[in-house]
C-alpha cells in the first residue's frame, strides 16, 4: 500500500458509498495504483450482503476519462468468455466512475517473485505460456472496442511525438533537440512506426508485463490479469517483448533468449511465417519503441502529479532502448543522446 490519498477525497468518497451500500460500516484503504490517473480503494465491509465479498476493490477513474469504464466492462467480460482469469467485475457506475471488483489477496508478479527470485525462470516461463494460451483463445470480435482501434503507424508515430518527443525529452529532461538529433528522431520513430504498422485483427493487451499479472497458481492458467482497458489490435509480439524486457523485472539475457525461441515456434504455427531477419528486426524495434514510450510515460506520471515513484524506472528503459537501437547505425545520433539521458543524475539520484 502507498501513501493515502488526500483526505477530501476519501471523505467524498466515503459519503457517497454510504449512501449506496445504505450503510457506514464499511472502511476505506488506499492501495497501490499504477502509472496512471486512477485511483484505487479497498473496501472493507463489517457485514457481507452487497456484494459477495466483504473485501471490494473500487477502481475510481476522474471524469474526463470516464469512457475508460465502458472499455474496461466490454473488454473484461470478453476476456471472460474466452477463458481468461481476470478479477471478478462486480458493478460498474459510470456516471461516478466506479468499477467495483473482486479483491486478489495474492501479490502482481513482479511482487511475487522481488521475494522469491529463485522462482524467476521458472514463473515467468509460466506467465509467458499464459499469455501464449491468451492469444490463441482471443480470437476477433469485430464490435469489442480492442478490435476497433490499431497499433498502426499513426498510433506509433503519436506516441514517439506525445511521449518520447515532448512529454520526456521536452518538458521532463528539458532538452531542444539539434538539427542532426532531430533527423535522426525522425528517421527513428517514421522507420519503425511503418514498419511495425499493422491493421490485423491480433490481440494484443497492451501492457502485458509483471505489475499487472497476479500470480495465482492454484488457478486454471495461473495468472489474473489486469489492467487491459487499452487493448487494441497489434503485433502478437508487442506482448511478448512487453513481459521480457519489463522495466519492472529484470530478466536476464539467457532466459530471455530461451523464452523468445519457444514463442517464435509458437508463432510460426498460430500466426504467420515470418523470417529470422524479420523477426530480430520485429522485436529489436518493438523494444525500442516500447521502453522510449514506457520512460516517456513515466515522465509524464511525474509532470501530472509530481509522483517520484516512477523516476527510478525512467533509466533501465532509455538503457534498453540504447542498448538495442546501438545496432542500427542510421539511428546513431539520437542513440547517443538515449544512452547519455539514462546516465542523467536526474534519474540515477545518489
Amino acid at each position: 500500500m502507498e501513501q493515502p490519498m488526500r483526505d477530501s477525497f476519501l471523505l467524498q468518497l466515503r459519503e457517497q458509498l454510504v449512501q449506496v451500500f445504505n450503510t457506514d460500516q464499511f472502511h476505506l484503504i488506499p492501495l497501490r495504483g499504477g502509472a496512471s490517473s486512477r485511483r484505487y480503494v479497498l473496501i472493507e465491509l463489517t457485514h457481507a450482503g452487497y456484494f459477495p465479498n466483504n473485501q471490494v476493490v473500487l477502481m475510481w477513474v476522474p471524469p474526463e476519462e470516464r469512457e475508460l469504464i465502458d472499455q474496461y466492462m466490454h473488454i473484461g467480460f470478453y476476456l471472460q468468455r474466452h477463458g481468461i482469469p481476470i478479477p471478478r467485475i462486480y458493478e460498474i457506475n459510470r456516471q461516478q466512475g466506479w468499477a467495483f471488483l473482486e479483491y486478489v489477496e495474492v501479490p502482481t508478479l513482479d511482487i511475487y517473485l522481488h521475494q522469491a527470485p529463485e522462482q524467476l525462470e521458472a514463473v515467468v516461463c509460466r506467465a509467458l505460456e499464459f499469455l501464449m494460451e491468451m492469444q490463441k483463445r482471443c480470437r476477433p470480435e469485430p464490435a469489442n472496442p480492442a478490435f476497433q482501434r490499431f497499433f498502426d503507424r499513426e498510433k506509433y508515430l503519436f506516441e514517439f511525438q506525445f511521449h518520447v518527443r515532448q512529454k520526456l525529452l521536452h518538458e521532463f529532461f528539458k532538452i531542444s533537440l539539434t538539427e542532426r538529433e532531430a533527423d535522426a528522431f525522425t528517421r527513428l520513430s517514421e522507420t519503425i512506426s511503418e514498419s511495425l504498422h499493422c491493421t490485423k485483427p491480433f490481440f494484443v493487451h497492451r501492457d502485458f508485463q509483471s505489475s499487472n499479472l497476479f500470480y495465482c497458481p492454484d488457478v486454471t492458467l495461473g495468472f489474473k490479469v489486469i489492467d487491459f482497458q487499452d487493448a487494441r489490435a497489434g503485433l502478437p509480439l508487442y506482448d511478448v517483448v512487453s513481459l521480457l524486457w519489463d522495466s519492472y523485472l529484470p530478466i536476464p539475457k539467457t532466459l530471455r533468449e530461451k523464452l523468445l525461441s519457444r514463442y517464435r515456434d509458437f508463432f510460426q504455427a498460430h500466426f504467420f511465417s515470418i523470417s529470422e531477419a524479420d523477426w530480430q528486426q520485429q522485436v529489436d524495434y518493438l523494444v525500442i519503441q516500447r521502453k522510449l514510450h514506457d520512460a516517456g510515460a513515466f515522465a509524464r506520471n511525474y509532470l501530472r502529479w509530481q509522483n517520484t515513484r516512477y523516476l527510478q524506472y525512467i533509466a533501465p528503459a532509455l538503457a534498453m532502448a540504447a542498448e538495442v537501437m546501438a545496432s542500427y547505425p542510421q539511428f546513431a545520433p539520437i542513440q547517443v543522446l538515449f544512452s547519455q539521458l539514462s546516465q542523467a543524475e536526474r534519474i540515477n539520484p545518489c
